[in-house]
């Protein structure tokens, strides 16, 4: 639901992680002034009243966005460890969602241990782009896929995360740990490229319904021969 009390539909789950008696997770838990309660990873997405960035950012006295009142104050915030908790991620159209009234992203930020809500290219090179932007941009040919011809049966890697998304997700972790910045900068350029062309492409096929019955009518036609192939 959004904040005009609007419900949009869960059209996936990027992260699906039951319960394990056998795992301890770390995650953020944020209290505000009315005992309203969030529980997130670390690098998950919050939205405050200026801007979206990850929980383990968020620091007493800031704002967070509420759906059904005026902005609430954070009362605290601390790094907790679960046992047997599971992990779920929601997928929306709009990349938000409500949870306990606050808002907040459907995304992990690439640069969580920064406080910044555009992404960098190097320590003093900020782009104008928004990881709540950029993530919601790369999950648009996932997303259209999902629009276009539902995920009924999305499969999950062993960390949880879905098989359509683990991929760039593993390589955009693997790039961003690494300590070699000219590597980095070439890897988010190119993320800001690929970004633009997905969020241009989807924007065009959403809007326009004669291409969006081509699309997924060429799409059926495309993955039954190719299943034929395969049998």
């Amino acid at each position: 639901v959004d904040t005009e009390g609007n419900y949009e539909s869960i059209y996936t789950f990027g992260h699906y992680e039951e319960p394990s008696a056998s795992k301890i997770t770390e995650f953020t838990k944020i209290i505000t002034r009315g005992s309203k309660e969030l529980i997130l990873s670390p690098s998950h997405m919050v939205q405050t009243s200026s801007k979206t960035i990850p929980a383990m950012q968020i620091k007493k006295g800031d704002s967070l966005v509420s759906a059904t009142s005026k902005d609430v104050t954070v009362r605290s915030v601390e790094t907790i460890r679960l046992k047997n908790s599971g992990m779920y991620a929601p997928f929306t159209p709009s990349g938000y969602l409500v949870v306990n009234d606050m808002v907040v992203s459907n995304y992990v930020s690439l640069q969580a241990g920064e406080a910044k809500e555009y992404l960098a290219i190097t320590k003093n090179v900020i782009t104008p782009f928004t990881h709540q932007w950029i993530a919601h941009s790369m999950n648009a040919p996932h997303r259209m896929y999902c629009r276009l011809l539902a995920c009924t049966k999305e499969t999950y890697d062993d960390r949880g995360i879905s098989k359509s998304i683990s991929l760039p997700f593993t390589i955009s972790e693997y790039i961003m740990a690494s300590n070699t910045t000219f590597v980095q900068a070439l890897f988010l350029l190119l993320v800001i490229v690929l970004s633009s062309i997905f969020s241009i492409a989807e924007y065009f096929l959403l809007s326009n319904p004669t291409m969006t019955t081509l699309v997924t009518a060429t799409t059926i036609v495309f993955l039954r021969r190719n299943k034929k192939n395969v049998q």
